[in-house]
């Protein structure tokens, strides 16, 4: 539940949950959740979490929320939202660690030193599938139980997204789907059909 900073210093990592709502932990204690911030807020958060390393250019997230307006317009709207997002986090986060979180570097926006709920499952789905596919059905049956407590309903619900979230959906429920259908095949070679 720590991190390790460049520097030597530790930090905590922070939890976020996004699977059937959203809210954020850090210690284990939630400190902010989906009310607590707009939803370009919430849309912005969820383009981040679905992008590859949690990291997305920042032109490509200006687009998405304002293609039609000047280029300078565009700027002054994306750094008010980020500086937003950011004052919100600093005040639920320990003190000055807002930035450590959520970074702006080399023209790309960035989560870091996080855990999330939705990353979790899709690790926790593909190691079961492997599991299940080499026979070893303890081991499968064991992260399928596992995943299946993670799974508390459909990605940043609320927010509509661009593409990049909806392909992102579909690759959750994907893993869902295909877990179910091998802990119930597991389940039903063991013979415990009603749990199955």
């Amino acid at each position: 539940g720590m991190a390790l900073l460049d520097d030597g210093s530790i930090i905590p990592v922070i939890e976020i949950r996004t699977l059937g709502g959203f809210q954020i932990l850090c210690d284990g204690v939630l400190v902010l959740k989906a009310e607590d911030i707009t939803p370009t807020q919430r849309e912005l958060l969820a383009l981040l979490i679905a992008s590859p390393d949690l990291k997305i250019p920042q032109e490509v997230l200006q687009l998405n929320f304002w293609p039609d307006d000047p280029p300078a317009e565009v700027k002054i709207k994306f750094d008010a939202l980020v500086s937003r997002l950011r004052k919100t986090l600093a005040e639920v986060l320990p003190p000055t660690m807002a930035s450590l979180y959520f970074k702006r570097e080399k023209g790309m926006l960035c989560l870091s030193h996080c855990r999330i709920d939705a990353l979790d499952f899709i690790d926790g789905v593909n190691r079961g599938l492997k599991h299940f596919r080499l026979r070893e059905t303890w081991q499968a049956a064991n992260v399928f139980a596992l995943v299946a407590d993670l799974w508390q309903g459909e990605f940043m619900p609320g927010v509509a997204g661009e593409d990049r979230v909806r392909d992102f959906r579909k690759k959750l429920t994907d893993a869902l789907t295909q877990s179910s259908f091998a802990w119930c095949e597991l389940l039903a070679e063991s013979g415990r059909l009603p749990q199955a």
